[in-house]
């Protein structure tokens, strides 16, 4: 797959397939969006595209902290798995948010994309305003001739799968239900940083985790979850919140890692959340609390071996 910016428009090609949207999460609707767009690809041999930003307009816009399901790069590798062609990543700077929807349609897909077909999820908006959408697609597909293929709503259910949802369900910790709309666990991958190292002193080596500014941090609680470093996988326990019984203040990501030795200082780790085990809370002293934490391990290890993940 190529990452690709507007410098490198026009590109080389006869024609291709190509598909838009923030594609925040590629989740399962997104992910049945790159399916039809691959059938069409085939059928018409044509180079498949997909045309999203760096970060979604909406987050760009209102300037929402803890919101963002997946940064650009996130994005760039499960686009590749994806089996997609061309990644169009796109920054929301000004000229991008006055471009008009027939500007962005002749500009950037037709002339710049050569796009001969377009899909697009049923509820995709584009352009100023978001004037853009299926309807004024199809006004135009005679005229600058251009197939359209819609894709309908994904569904678990009756619910329907969209990012909305999603946060939502992360906001409240509910990360099997966002698991399921995403089709995989969700995940934040930081570098680990150092900190006061209280974890060591009960007997619970613990990982400080920094994810980026604007990744969407679940509810704050403790976690049974899966840790990717390097080309190994370990099975651990996450705490997030404030840590009330010392007292402390700031919100942090700790994650004991079972089994694991090494210095992680410096290192980017990858968590994915596999199952909310219980709120965070205080306790009335320090045994308590390696009490509990030793019960929280007991409980992660049995979680995560019941659904496949290594404990």
């Amino acid at each position: 797959m190529r990452v690709i910016g507007l410098k490198d428009l026009p590109l080389d090609i006869a024609a291709s397939s190509v598909t838009v949207g923030s594609f925040d999460g590629f989740h399962r609707g997104h992910l049945s969006i790159i399916r039809e767009l691959s059938v069409i690809s085939r059928c018409v041999v044509t180079p498949t595209v997909l045309v999203t930003f760096r970060i979604p307009p909406r987050i760009v816009l209102s300037g929402d902290e803890n919101s963002l399901l997946m940064t650009a790069e996130e994005k760039i590798e499960v686009a590749e798995k994806a089996g997609l062609d061309y990644l169009l990543l796109l920054d929301f700077t000004e000229e991008l948010r006055e471009m008009g929807a027939r500007e962005f349609l002749e500009r950037i897909l037709l002339e710049g994309l050569k796009a001969k077909r377009i899909v697009l999820g049923f509820n995709h908006h584009f352009g100023r305003n978001r004037e853009g959408d299926i309807h004024f697609l199809a006004n135009h597909v005679e005229e600058m001739g251009f197939g359209l293929t819609v894709v309908p709503p994904e569904k678990i259910g009756d619910m329907v799968v969209n990012s909305s949802r999603i946060r939502k369900f992360l906001w409240d910790g509910e990360v099997e239900r966002a698991s399921e709309c995403l089709g995989r666990p969700y995940s934040l991958s930081g570098k680990v940083v150092k900190g006061l190292g209280l974890g060591e002193k009960i007997g619970f080596r613990t990982a400080n985790l920094e994810p980026d500014r604007l990744k969407l941090v679940p509810r704050d609680g403790v976690y049974a979850v899966s840790i990717g470093l390097g080309s190994s996988s370990y099975g651990g326990v996450m705490n997030i919140g404030r840590r009330p019984t010392v007292d402390g203040h700031s919100r942090m990501l700790e994650v004991h890692i079972f089994g694991y030795e090494g210095r992680l200082y410096g290192k980017r780790i990858k968590v994915e959340f596999i199952k909310r085990l219980r709120g965070e809370r205080k306790f009335g002293d320090l045994n308590a609390l390696r009490e509990q934490i030793e019960r929280d391990i007991e409980t992660a290890r049995n979680v995560l071996a019941s659904k496949g993940f290594p404990g």
